[in-house]
């Protein structure tokens, strides 16, 4: 996309009908390669969040992308990236959760408690495949 200079994120919990920016991402420089955006919701609401991006010129000209919904009922765990190197984030939570990190002898590698939706430290923790358990209010969620 040439003459592109940023991505507007925008976010509506009414279908649609109103919208608010939550974010913005600069365009790259080199439009003729490949690039690759990305923007995470740092407080998504609950239940359902509408998404568009407003792609907005260096002339002030703007368009719009398709509309897209997530789900974000807390029911259950979102972990991502997978696969991930330094952090992860852990998401749909809504209250404080315990959490551990073990291997796949079952060793624990990691534990402690998170205050909600937010990211986690990783880096210490060598290549492999590990198992994030959540024990949240009684429920126990678990991803690979």
């Amino acid at each position: 996309m040439k003459n592109n200079a940023r991505f507007d994120i925008e976010r509506s919990r009414d279908e649609s009908l109103s919208f608010e920016k939550i974010g913005s991402v600069s365009a790259a420089a080199y439009p003729d390669i490949e690039n690759h955006y990305s923007f995470l919701d740092p407080a998504p609401w609950p239940g359902i969040n509408y998404y568009r991006l407003k792609q907005v010129d260096l002339d002030g000209k703007w368009t719009y992308s398709k509309t897209i919904s997530i789900d974000n009922s807390r029911d259950e765990l979102i972990v991502f990236p997978n696969p991930a190197n330094n952090q992860i984030w852990i998401g749909r939570q809504s209250k404080a959760s315990a959490f551990l990190i073990t291997n796949t002898a079952g060793q624990t590698l990691k534990s402690g408690t998170t205050k909600g939706d937010e990211y986690l430290d990783i880096q210490e923790l060598p290549a492999g495949i590990y198992f994030l358990q959540m024990n949240q209010q009684n429920l126990l969620f678990t991803k690979k």
